[in-house]
């Protein structure tokens, strides 16, 4: 269960129960959302019933994931482009690949910085990475519904969990 602040604006309960519904249209990219209910004491608060995603399966695959993307990066930093777009990548990647994937995939289009990362990652990696690139894959196909509803969509390694069927 979240509490939410709604604030004192008029449209804050509104604003949120879209944003849920929006998340209850793809289940597959977002926890489920069970129920929205406005405070019953405060009327500026509400409470969003969803599922809770297990966080620390997926998180320990990411950093040992994220390692291996910063040795591919340290071993092979003379091999990189250091111009646009690649710099910007570089230090994506190595701080969190997620975002990196994220922001090649659905806002530049382009995979070749991360077809370079697997071309040079450990066979046992390629799963992982794998099944998140295809997570944001889902996302791109649907992100014009998206972006509709939601300011940004905060993709990121810490921002992201198993659902009770296993999926990510």
């Amino acid at each position: 269960i979240k509490l939410y602040n709604l604030g004192s604006y008029s449209g804050g309960l509104r604003r949120l129960q879209t944003k849920y519904e929006t998340q209850s249209k793809y289940p597959e990219l977002f926890a489920r959302v069970y129920r929205i209910r406005p405070g019953s004491i405060n009327p500026n608060t509400a409470y969003v019933v969803m599922e809770k995603l297990d966080t620390t399966k997926i998180s320990k695959a990411i950093e040992t994931l994220q390692s291996s993307i910063k040795k591919v990066i340290k071993d092979n930093t003379s091999t990189l482009k250091f111009t646009e777009p690649y710099k910007s990548l570089y230090n994506r990647y190595r701080s969190d690949f997620l975002g990196g994937m994220y922001e090649e995939i659905v806002e530049d289009g382009n995979t070749d910085f991360i077809d370079f990362i697997k071309e040079n990652l450990p066979t046992s990696q390629l799963n992982v990475l794998s099944k998140l690139e295809e997570y944001i894959y889902k996302i791109k196909n649907i992100a014009k519904d998206l972006f509709d509803k939601f300011e940004f969509l905060d993709v990121h390694s810490n921002n992201i969990g198993i659902d009770t069927s296993g999926n990510i």
